[in-house]
C-alpha cells in the first residue's frame, strides 16, 4: 500500500468514525449523546469544531450537560 493509498484510507475511516458518532449525538439514548459530545469536545480537531458542535447540536448537549444535575458519568 502507497503513502496516498494509506493516508487516504485513514482520512475515509476517520470520516466514516466521524459520521457515526455524529449519527449517535443525534439518535441515541440522552446519555450516551452527552458521552459523545464530550469525548468529540476533548478530541476532535480544530477544523471539525464547527461541524460537531455548530451544525450538529453538540454545543447544546455540551450546555445541557454543564446544567444537568442527575447525569453523572
Amino acid at each position: 500500500m502507497s503513502y496516498y493509498e494509506y493516508t487516504h484510507h485513514a482520512m475515509d475511516l476517520e470520516f466514516q468514525v466521524l459520521k457515526h458518532l455524529l449519527y449517535l449525538m443525534h439518535f441515541a439514548k440522552k446519555g450516551v449523546q452527552y458521552c459523545v459530545a464530550l469525548a468529540l469536545a476533548h478530541l476532535c480537531p480544530i477544523d471539525k469544531c464547527r461541524t460537531i458542535f455548530i451544525d450538529n447540536n453538540g454545543l447544546e448537549l455540551l450546555l445541557e450537560l454543564l446544567g444537568s444535575t442527575k447525569y453523572k458519568p
